[in-house]
Parts: C-alpha cells; sequence; structure tokens
C-alpha cells in the first residue's frame, strides 16, 4: 500500500500556506516508508493516489505537487488521468520533474522532455523544474525548458554541506534572475531554521518550503500562516 505525505509549501507575499509537495511512502510493518524503488508504481496507481488525496483537502489548498524522474515524466500514460483529475477540482496540479533519470541506463533525449513538458503546458497542467542546477536539471536543460514550465525551483538542502556560501548566492542570485525574466515563479526548498528563512529573503523567493515550516506529514486543515 502506498500514500502520500505533504510537505507544506508557503506563498511569501501573502504569508499563507499555498500548497502541499507530496511524497510517496509505502505502509510496511504499519510503518511508513520511503520506497526503495519508486519506478515501480505507474501512472496508474500514483494518478489515483493523486485523486483520492484531492478530495481530502481543505479549501485553502491552491496547488498539489508532486514530483515525476525522467522516464516518468515522459511516458504518456501520465497526461490523461492528470488532464480528467485536473477538470475535476480548483487545485493546481503541478507535475515537479526531478534531477533524476529514473530507473534503466539509457539517457532520456531533451527533446523528449520539451516534448512531455510542451503537452502537460497545451494540456493547462503545470510544470515545475525541481532541483535545478542540480543532476540532470542542468542550466542547459533547463532552458529548453522553461517556455513550458511556471515554477523553477531551487533545493538548498542540495548544495548546503558541499559549496561555500558565496557559491550557493551565485548560484541563487542566478536561478532567481531567470525564474524573474521568465516571468515564473521562483521556490526555495531545504530551509531548516530561522537564520535560513532571513537568510533567502535577498533573493526574493516566491514560495518556499523546508524542515522549518513542517516536515512531510499527514496533511491538515489548519489555515496557518507563514512563521517569521
Amino acid at each position: 500500500m502506498i500514500k502520500f505525505l505533504g510537505q507544506p509549501i508557503y506563498d511569501v507575499a501573502s504569508g499563507k500556506r499555498y500548497g502541499y509537495e507530496l511524497f510517496i511512502r509505502e505502509e510496511i510493518n504499519h510503518e511508513l516508508v520511503m520506497p526503495v524503488d519508486f519506478s515501480r508504481y505507474g501512472a496508474t496507481e500514483i494518478t489515483q493516489l493523486l485523486a483520492k488525496t484531492v478530495r481530502h483537502l481543505s479549501e485553502d489548498i491552491q496547488m498539489l505537487a508532486f514530483n515525476l524522474d525522467e522516464r516518468q515524466f515522459i511516458d504518456h500514460h501520465f497526461l490523461q488521468p492528470l488532464v480528467k483529475l485536473q477538470r475535476q477540482t480548483s487545485v493546481k496540479i503541478c507535475i515537479e520533474l526531478t534531477e533524476r533519470l529514473g530507473a534503466g541506463e539509457a539517457p532520456v533525449a531533451a527533446r523528449q522532455l520539451v516534448d512531455a513538458a510542451r503537452s502537460y503546458q497545451r494540456a493547462g497542467l503545470h510544470v515545475c523544474l525541481d532541483d535545478v542546477g542540480t543532476g540532470n536539471n542542468t542550466a542547459a536543460l533547463v532552458g529548453l525548458l522553461l517556455p513550458y514550465v511556471v515554477e523553477c525551483k531551487f533545493a538548498l538542502q542540495n548544495v548546503r554541506n558541499w559549496e561555500t556560501c558565496d557559491r550557493i548566492k551565485t548560484e541563487l542570485h542566478f536561478w532567481r534572475a531567470l525564474a524573474a525574466k521568465q516571468h515564473i515563479q521562483f521556490a526555495l526548498e531545504g530551509i531548516e531554521t530561522q537564520p535560513d528563512l532571513k537568510w533567502v529573503q535577498e533573493f526574493a523567493p516566491d514560495l518556499v518550503q523546508g524542515y522549518y515550516f513542517g516536515m512531510p506529514g499527514e496533511m491538515t486543515d489548519t489555515n496557518d500562516s507563514l512563521v517569521n
């Protein structure tokens, strides 16, 4: 059995909870654990679970984001179930393209990713480029996909233990400027402390998330506000 746990995402301008990023967990021996192999779950299982999750949301939630690796992203079996679900709800369904290739060894061609992103966009679905600057989500690939996305997200947790503060600032300025030029949202995740929150204000993120605001867990009905 699988279920989604949600980590809250906050809109900086309003200070209100905007939505959730969803993470798949398996129930094993009455405990929820991270799957060893995410690729074992296909479009049918994921979209059915997403539809079930949407039905139990509180009214203030505007967006639900869920992750697909590159191989899942180009799987055409996701498109129609997601379109059907989006037509049934006012909650924005956002597909986060992660930096991971997914199961298998052969690379996914950039053209396949562009074609998939264009299809999602034309169908009225939102795409976010997750973990920009990490793994396969290089600046070159992001540049090709930007016309078809509504958001790019930078993950502080991917770099905080590996890069200097100055280097991280340089990357954040780059991605913030790119998002502004393209007129898309800029999200920052991996905010773990109040000093983190104050530090990232320099980069004017539109959306923020991280352990400081909440661990992935059950999605509540509380209409809470951004902690300052």
